[in-house]
């Protein structure tokens, strides 16, 4: 569930946690959906012989934002200094 990766991201970022830290927070998090047993969706895309070695597919979604957070960052820095912001 998308919850598994963004509730310990949110977590750690009201906590005060740097970057990677949250990162590393909602990877946990994903990789903590292989032993759960299948919900719906899980269900739907992953064979019931891989659910324990397959994360939840809107945890991994969810994380794939996540870790793309850092560089849109940045680039908004950027973009803003460009344009004198």
């Amino acid at each position: 569930m998308l919850m598994d990766a963004l509730e310990p991201f949110i977590e750690s970022i009201a906590g005060g946690d740097a970057v990677d830290t949250t990162i590393a927070k909602a990877k946990a998090g994903v990789e903590a959906t292989k032993c759960m047993e299948a919900a719906f969706v899980q269900a739907v895309y992953v064979e019931e012989s891989e659910l324990s070695v397959v994360p939840d597919p809107e945890a991994v979604g969810v994380l794939g934002l996540i870790e793309g957070l850092p560089e849109l960052t940045k680039r908004i820095v950027v973009f803003r200094q460009a344009v004198h912001l």
